[in-house]
């Protein structure tokens, strides 16, 4: 099994076992103990030691890790020439802070250990991505003691050292059904995949990071279908892969729109939002009407209607304030699968029938997956 677990009431045999003496933990008796020193005094010197540098270390103590939490890696520096284990667990909150992470790390994986924190566990494929890379990895016993330490079933499924790896890329991507899809299809190969967060505004630093780390094959989703494009020198781009060095993309919306949508191509209809699929919306339904969901009217391009008879809901936000009073559809069509769209709310208050998008993520993953091949 491998790796490293918080220990909150069992013994695991076969793991490295933390015990933290801030939380209160019981002391167990077993040749795998790594004990945490983090508030207390009193703590067993014959064990494996793991110390919070911001403790003035005891005279004659030699642990076995040393840690800091904090941002700040000038604090390990004296400790560099030793034979001691350095732990760098900052909170990060960029990928810059990452990258920084990243290169302490690999100055020398046999001793420097990084695990990157965060609020929301956007950096948990990471964690898992340094399964076999550094001599500590962690994996989470429930909720564990952060949140991006990956699950014990994520710890298990994972190669203990893949060479590559591909991922969904977007925000958000948690409620993304990508990773589970394509997860049996990539593994055949020996890759993870991976969900990673990725703001607009982070695409051009992080791409060069995932690039280095082993990045082969991503899925995009919104909002980086432009950024996607314009890294391959395409209009919007759903699907990535990488063919002898160079980047080469696709864009898989158009066949899974078509499988959602061919009962439904009416000149009766609004399409309300649309994001990075609107270019291959239009190339479907020319005559649909064409509304901006921020802004509640028809976009600059796109005449009125008064009252559609079909929906195509493709804002993955709540904007049901601004949809016209007036509307009363039969159909709603979403483009998302989530089960929290506001489609699902919309459909119900004006009694129409609801259609999930999850057909046209299956035809468009399936399709991502023969251009993988």
């Amino acid at each position: 099994m491998g790796g490293t677990v918080t220990l909150p009431k069992q013994l695991y045999a076969d793991a490295l076992v933390e015990v933290r003496d801030d939380l209160e933990m019981k002391e167990y008796a077993t040749e795998n103990l790594l004990y945490s020193v983090r508030q207390g005094s009193e703590f067993p010197k014959d064990k494996k030691i793991d110390w919070d540098i911001k403790r003035p270390i005891p005279r004659g103590l030699k642990p076995y890790i040393i840690s800091t939490h904090e941002s700040d890696l000038a604090v390990l520096l004296p400790f560099e020439n030793t034979e001691t284990i350095l732990k760098y667990c900052p909170v990060v909150e960029s990928w810059s802070d990452l990258e920084k992470g990243i290169n302490w790390q690999k100055k020398s994986p046999e001793k420097h250990v990084f695990l990157p924190r965060s609020m929301n566990g956007r950096w948990g494929w990471f964690r898992l991505w340094m399964k076999g890379r550094q001599p500590l990895n962690f994996w989470r016993e429930g909720a564990g003691s952060a949140v991006d330490q990956p699950t014990l079933w994520q710890w298990l499924s994972h190669p203990k050292q893949a060479n590559n790896f591909a991922a969904v890329l977007g925000a958000p991507v948690k409620h993304s059904f990508s990773p589970t899809y394509h997860k049996n299809y990539f593994l055949e190969a020996g890759i993870p995949f991976y969900a990673i967060h990725i703001e607009e505004n982070e695409w051009e630093i992080a791409m060069p990071i995932l690039n280095q780390l082993g990045l082969v094959a991503a899925a995009v989703t919104s909002p980086l279908k432009m950024k996607a494009g314009e890294y391959v020198n395409q209009s919007a781009t759903n699907t990535l892969w990488k063919q002898n060095n160079t980047w080469l993309g696709a864009n898989t919306d158009k066949v899974g729109a078509l499988a959602l949508l061919q009962d439904h191509l009416t000149k009766n209809c609004a399409v309300w939002g649309g994001g990075g699929v609107l270019d291959v919306l239009k190339s479907i339904m020319p005559e649909a009407s064409y509304y901006s969901s921020r802004e509640g009217k028809p976009r600059a391009e796109s005449s009125e209607i008064m009252n559609p008879e079909v929906i195509i809901w493709g804002d993955p936000n709540n904007s049901i304030s601004r949809v016209p009073k007036a509307w009363k559809p039969k159909t709603v069509i979403d483009l998302s699968y989530h089960d929290k769209s506001p489609a699902r709310l919309y459909s119900l208050e004006v009694g129409a029938s609801y259609i999930s998008g999850l057909e046209m993520f299956v035809r468009q993953a399936d399709e991502q997956q023969k251009i993988w091949k």
